[in-house]
């Protein structure tokens, strides 16, 4: 089964949150989060059980909101070193407090090329 891609949640008031990628594909892979109304956080890295980070080091988004938040990751993986390509998001386990998505870039159908997590909790 497929998900969406971009993949969306929301992240209820009064709430905070964690949201963190690891790798596990020879291709690097790249995730965009954006958040209500225009923040946009990317993330990027290649090798097994490896962080991915964004460009200035930063291993994971932490953040709080009184309003509540609409949140869309768009997931990517670059084969062949010039371009990105949309990966599919084929697994996603989620509560109103963890969220876990699982992406496949087709080279070998392990379903975890990308991993996010997600954990929210009330304030």
């Amino acid at each position: 089964m497929t998900y969406s891609n971009p993949f969306t949640f929301a992240i209820a008031p009064d709430s905070d949150f964690k949201i963190r990628f690891v790798s596990n594909a020879a291709f690097v892979q790249r995730a965009t989060i954006t958040m209500s109304p225009t923040a946009i956080y990317v993330f990027s890295g290649s090798g097994e059980g490896v962080a991915m980070a964004t460009s200035d080091g930063l291993l994971e988004l932490k953040g709080a909101s009184r309003q509540g938040l609409k949140v869309s990751v768009y997931f990517e993986f670059n084969a062949d070193g010039t371009s990105f390509t949309a990966a599919q998001v084929v697994q996603v386990w989620q509560t109103s407090t963890l969220i876990l998505v699982g992406t496949e870039d087709g080279n070998d159908n392990d379903n975890n090329d990308t991993v996010m997590t997600v954990e929210i909790r009330k304030l």
